[in-house]
């Protein structure tokens, strides 16, 4: 479980993602918004258990254009953040079920295609021994401890969050701004970084 809060812990496009959905939509939409995190850091703790150095390898060798896709879509995510007018989601009802799911497919697209998520969990399981190999305990409960860890991670940032942070529309809107042009800014310049590296 360690790995997964150490893997969630890290600043970035996703935290800044459910920060906001956390303030804008409550706890539980940032809930499942971290759970999409959750489960893209659970599926590269799977291919790094199993294929720690293959799956090194194809970053290492891929490594421009997994950046400048990744960015590309971090970058349009936090268009759309900046773009929303999420002062209207204040005093409504909690989102719907398809938006909300919405949520987790945002975390988990940006967590997929950010290949430093993936860095710091091949370190984190190469740093612990926890790859196929090497560890002393069942690989399938390195696999659900780091998607716990993970959860239990956002389910504490979400409470703390939601339970002392209350926003009105006006800080509501600035918040959705800073957000949006954050994670617009980290995804401009990972693609930047991406098409650099490719020529």
């Amino acid at each position: 479980m360690l790995v997964g809060v150490c893997a969630a812990a890290p600043v970035g496009p996703v935290l800044i993602i459910i920060l906001q959905r956390t303030m804008c939509h409550g706890r539980k939409a940032g809930l499942i918004a971290g759970a999409g995190s959750a489960a893209a850091d659970t599926v590269w703790a799977t291919l790094g258990v199993f294929a720690l150095a293959l799956v090194q390898n194809f970053v290492d060798t891929h490594r421009g254009l997994i950046l400048a896709i990744g960015g590309i879509l971090i970058a349009a995510i936090g268009l759309a953040m900046f773009f929303k007018d999420s002062t209207g989601d204040l005093g409504k009802e909690q989102p719907s079920a398809k938006r909300r799911i919405g949520f987790a497919v945002q975390t988990f697209l940006s967590a997929m295609s950010n290949p430093a998520a993936l860095a710091v969990m091949l370190a984190l399981l190469a740093m612990f021994k926890l790859d196929a190999a090497n560890a002393t305990i069942p690989v399938w409960m390195v696999i659900i401890g780091v998607g716990l860890g993970e959860f239990l991670y956002w389910t504490l940032v979400t409470f703390l969050v939601s339970r002392f942070l209350k926003v009105t529309a006006k800080t509501l809107k600035i918040i959705s701004k800073v957000a949006g042009a954050a994670v617009f800014g980290i995804g401009i310049f990972l693609a930047i970084k991406g098409i650099l590296m490719i020529i």
